[in-house]
């Protein structure tokens, strides 16, 4: 099955999107460090010369000095707002980031991980003479051009369908890493996963039996 064709995939695929441009957006905050470092040492440097014409004022309190020191506070407020607005843009798109992440969490599916099905290495002598109540519908050969694999997933026929969807959309995946693989699938012009590669080259190949079907 096409894994990038999935509605799961769909949804995670419009949340990634987001996501990247987020980290894009910190990642131009960020990478302006240096203008906001010499934005620091410019405030810095205003500061000392405010203090200096200051100074000056108590000595001589003419209309320029005042003008000076009026137009210094402008450029030290228009430093301040600046760096500010850094401060609350990268505050608002990380937390913008983590409401993301959160939500790729609950979507992106790992039946593994979340021990609902595991691999049992099984011959098909042993599933097929075993009681149709205690052994799995579904029997799996999974061959490559190293090794085969016979067995079944402990607990994929308790599997709900939204789970049963996705399993038989990362298929392969299971197999070939062991988890799905949703890299590719983020980016739609992407070139094929090294195990969509492999099955495409005669590599990986996965049979399914199912018990009924005997």
């Amino acid at each position: 099955m096409d894994n990038c064709g999935s509605k799961q995939v769909g949804a995670i695929h419009v949340q990634h999107k987001k996501l990247a441009e987020v980290e894009k957006t910190i990642e131009g905050i960020e990478e302006d460090s240096e203008y906001y470092l010499e934005l620091e040492k410019d405030k810095n440097k205003l500061e000392k010369e405010l203090n200096k014409t200051i100074k000056k004022l108590i000595k001589d309190k003419s209309k320029n000095i005042y003008s000076n020191i009026n137009d210094i506070y402008k450029k030290i407020e228009n430093i301040d707002l600046e760096l500010k607005e850094k401060d609350e843009d990268l505050k608002k798109y990380k937390a913008e980031k983590e409401i993301i992440d959160k939500a790729l969490g609950k979507i992106s599916i790992d039946l593994v991980e979340q021990k609902k099905i595991e691999w049992v290495e099984m011959s098909f002598e042993d599933w097929y003479n075993s009681s149709y109540d205690e052994e799995h519908e579904n029997f799996w050969i999974y061959s490559t051009d190293c090794y085969n694999e016979m067995g079944i997933w402990k607990g994929y026929d308790e599997l709900n369908l939204n789970d049963l969807e996705h399993f038989d959309t990362f298929e392969l995946d299971y197999f070939y890493y062991g988890r799905p693989n949703y890299y590719n699938c983020y980016y739609p012009n992407s070139e094929m996963s090294e195990a969509e590669m492999a099955r495409e080259n005669g590599c990986a190949n996965i049979i399914r039996i199912c018990r009924n079907d005997l």
